[in-house]
């Protein structure tokens, strides 16, 4: 579970009266700064495989090169999801749903003025869900409990808003 201060969440008005919300993790370091990081991890632990094997015990070096190797996936993988988003959009009468992870988008859309949204409890999670009982798209996975609530709060009163004035808004 991701806290508030780990998750970005935008919320915008678009002209029109519609609205764009986006969640998206808080990348604190930049793409050099984690190249930097790593290689300062590394150096100092080949420094230390080093000096092991200087004294004889060259077969350290082997582990070293292991957790070395360990850390390059670790970083590729984060790497992979820096950019993971949520966006929900409401323009023209369509809540659009985009989900961003890793390398693929899924995108869904639903009619605006039908589409429910619904807060299940299963077992000690509770997960947001959005769309008719055949196409159900899971959002806010990253947030905790409150911050789901809240979210689920804010998109059912942006749907009734819309679905009252008879348009976006």
């Amino acid at each position: 579970m991701i806290d508030r201060s780990d998750l970005h969440i935008e919320a915008s008005r678009q002209r029109n009266g519609g609205f764009d919300l986006t969640l998206r993790r808080n990348c604190s370091l930049a793409p050099c700064t984690l190249v930097a990081l790593l290689g300062a991890v590394a150096a100092v632990s080949l420094a230390i495989g080093l000096g092991f094997a200087l004294v004889g015990l060259w077969l350290v070096l082997p582990f070293v090169g292991l957790e070395i190797a360990a850390l390059v996936a670790a970083f590729v993988v984060h790497a992979r999801h820096i950019a993971d988003r949520e966006s929900v959009t409401l323009h023209a009468g369509e809540l659009a749903i985009e989900i961003r992870e890793g390398v693929r988008t899924q995108r869904y859309a639903f009619n605006a003025h039908w589409v429910p949204v619904a807060l299940r409890r299963s077992g000690l999670e509770t997960r947001l869900y959005v769309g008719p009982a055949d196409r159900q798209i899971e959002i806010g996975r990253h947030l905790g409990f409150e911050e789901r609530k809240r979210l689920a709060q804010d998109l059912s009163a942006r749907l009734r808003s819309f679905r009252a004035g008879g348009s976006e808004g």
